[in-house]
């Protein structure tokens, strides 16, 4: 793909989408091209470094606040642009995600995510005891 997309371009799709802020369907549309092309790290930095990307996906938010498709495609893009600012790849941001997500307990303990006695909970204790402890789980 970046092997025929060009600067020019690059500025002319955010001119694009400067100009077209407050019509949804062209936003949608134009956000969605950035969140593809920013698949791309090269091009997602170059985007974010050089073309004011950031800036004009953030007006598009403002602008759209009642639309969550247009909402949910901008920040995709928002996030996309931003990963690759930062060097931040998506193996990284799902572990952040993760980590963030997990319940916290004092003492640094962790919480369990399987209830004992379940069928997964039986399942899980037969694989972490190499099918020693006797019971047989059924799945």
């Amino acid at each position: 793909m970046s092997h025929f997309i060009d600067t020019a371009m690059l500025q002319t799709l955010i001119k694009l989408l400067r100009q077209y802020t407050h019509q949804t369907i062209v936003a949608l549309a134009l956000c969605s091209l950035i969140r593809t092309i920013s698949g791309n790290a090269g091009l997602a930095k170059e985007l974010a470094e050089n073309h004011d990307a950031l800036p004009a996906l953030r007006a598009v938010k403002s602008a759209h606040k009642d639309d969550d498709r247009l909402m949910k495609e901008a920040e995709s893009a928002w996030r996309r642009l931003e990963d690759a600012f930062k060097g931040v790849d998506d193996d990284a941001r799902n572990s952040m995600a993760a980590e963030a997500g997990k319940t916290k307990l004092p003492g640094g303990a962790k919480a369990k995510s399987v209830v004992p006695g379940s069928l997964k909970g039986q399942v899980e204790t037969k694989l972490k005891n190499g099918g020693k402890n006797g019971k047989t789980a059924q799945v």
